[in-house]
């Protein structure tokens, strides 16, 4: 398993990336056989051992503190000095407001009956 920050624009993400075998090797992703074996004990198998690797990487970060203040310190590195998050956003309102209670029920997306 490897970590990764990565920094386009004016985003930063922190990432992890991880491979496990679940098809047979040569096999195309979104094939017939790649189907398959996914609905396959080795596809249940691959998911599983992914699935543990990265519940014991959070166990082992919730665990330590040193490692935090590490992954603290790269991820501050690789967005640099000057960075401040901008929402992808905007400052547009949000297109549904479902906060808002005074809305009457024709706002209200439709329901279709039978």
């Amino acid at each position: 398993m490897r970590c990764a920050c990565a920094v386009r624009g004016y985003e930063a993400t922190l990432m992890v990336g991880l491979t496990t075998a679940t098809w047979v090797s040569g096999v195309s992703a979104h094939s017939s056989q790649a189907v398959a074996a996914s609905g396959m004990s080795i596809g249940c198998k691959g998911a599983t051992n992914a699935a543990k690797a990265m519940s014991l990487a959070a166990f082992k970060l919730y665990q330590d503190p040193e490692l935090r203040k590490a992954a603290r310190a790269e991820i501050d590195a690789a967005r640099g000095a000057k960075y401040k998050y901008k929402s992808l956003l905007g400052d547009r309102k949000p297109p549904l407001d479902y906060r808002d209670r005074g809305a009457s029920a024709a706002t209200a997306i439709p329901v279709r009956q039978g």
